[in-house]
């Protein structure tokens, strides 16, 4: 026979093991995160996580990157363009402000990837997007001076874009398109311009924030299609456009989502190169918990699993369920006492004072003296105070 101990000690053990249980339904997982602007991994305002994230639902993200443990830490390692397995029939590939230059090797790559039918995307300002556009022999190339806008918000720095190919897929419902910083685009052969800047703008050859008198006018290129061989090459002057914290500008985020479209057109796998980024914040990983339910919910299953196991295994719920009748039962009692006490009480008629109740005795009792019957009453109460009455 287990004794009574025992049998309340293995209640409990199982009460707390599945307690755990339940509190870990939520996915331990590892989270890749820095702040390096333009990164996929990057959850912040200039980031590109939402637009990653639109591409994984889609299921068109493939991987492009590793772990390497060195011993108890582990780093990202963004793999090489030269690792990726790309297809030019049912591959994309999306570079969004790279800062790191392309080697000769890297552009003959990504340039035989488009003339066999592949897609790229290729989003810049200042960085080194002309290094890949040279090694794979493109026509087309990006000024980088800064476009600066008469047509604006806030500053001219924050051009606004009115002049759009209507007739365009990457710009179809798009009217008004804001970018920040942005350069212009120097259009080559086979290249169809899709969005212009205002008839206002001007390239800020000087970099001093001032219409100079040499400073070339507008309007310039901000987003055109090169035609390379099979393929095709999508320039955005601007990779500011597709951060987190300006998708929600005017039209960005249409314009973004029908540029995934586009990228992501038959079913293509979608690689986005991190490889060409000077980090001067390292991708770190971090362990995090997924909450699958809400902190409400765990305790309600912790607690509902609980009482089941006591119910099954003890007699502790029938004596707390007898226990709590009594008390109901001590309550209901108190309360009706209360009321009818309250009802008697009404009823009844209203004590005399002391002088009132001399002069009641006096009037049955008129031999009596005064005197003698106020230090009875004295006495009396002095006596009840004594006793504790």
């Amino acid at each position: 026979m287990i004794s009574a101990r025992a049998k309340r000690l293995y209640v409990i053990t199982a009460t707390v093991t599945v307690a755990v249980l339940v509190l870990s339904l939520s996915l331990i997982a590892p989270i890749l995160s820095t702040t390096e602007d333009f990164s996929i991994y990057n959850t912040g305002w200039n980031g590109t996580s939402a637009l990653a994230i639109s591409a994984y639902r889609s299921g068109s993200v493939v991987p492009t990157l590793a772990l390497s443990s060195t011993g108890s830490d582990l780093t990202v390692v963004n793999l090489p363009l030269d690792s990726f397995d790309l297809d030019p029939a049912t591959s994309s590939l999306i570079i969004i402000g790279p800062s790191k230059p392309f080697t000769a090797s890297e552009g003959g790559l990504v340039g035989d990837f488009v003339r066999n039918g592949g897609r790229l995307l290729l989003a810049n300002d200042f960085g080194s997007g002309n290094s890949l556009l040279e090694a794979m022999d493109a026509t087309s190339r990006f000024s980088g001076h800064l476009l600066m806008d008469l047509a604006f918000e806030k500053k001219p720095e924050f051009s606004v874009c009115f002049d759009i190919d209507r007739n365009n897929n990457i710009t179809e419902g798009v009217t008004a398109i804001l970018m920040n910083f942005a350069t212009t685009i120097e259009a080559g052969e086979n290249t169809s311009v899709i969005a212009m800047s205002s008839v206002a703008s001007y390239q800020d050859m000087h970099e001093n924030r001032l219409r100079d008198w040499n400073d070339p006018l507008g309007p310039f290129p901000v987003i055109a299609m090169e035609h390379l061989g099979l393929g095709q090459i999508l320039l955005f002057s601007d990779p500011s456009i597709f951060i987190n914290g300006m998708l929600g500008q005017l039209d960005n985020e249409l314009l973004a989502n029908n540029t995934m479209l586009f990228i992501e057109g038959g079913a293509r796998e979608v690689f986005f190169d991190e490889s060409h980024r000077n980090y001067l914040d390292p991708v770190a990983v971090s362990v995090t918990t997924l909450g699958q339910f809400s902190d409400f919910a765990k305790g309600f299953m912790v607690a509902l699993i609980a009482i089941v196991l006591l119910t099954f295994l003890t007699e502790y719920p029938r004596i707390a369920a007898r226990d709590i009748f009594k008390r109901a039962v001590w309550l209901l009692r108190a309360i009706l006492n209360i009321l009818y006490r309250k009802r008697d009480v009404k009823g009844k008629p209203k004590p005399l004072t002391e002088d009132e109740l001399i002069v009641a005795v006096m009037e049955r009792h008129p031999e009596w003296k005064r005197s003698v019957l106020r230090n009875i009453l004295v006495q009396a109460e002095y006596h009840k105070k004594g006793k504790g009455w």
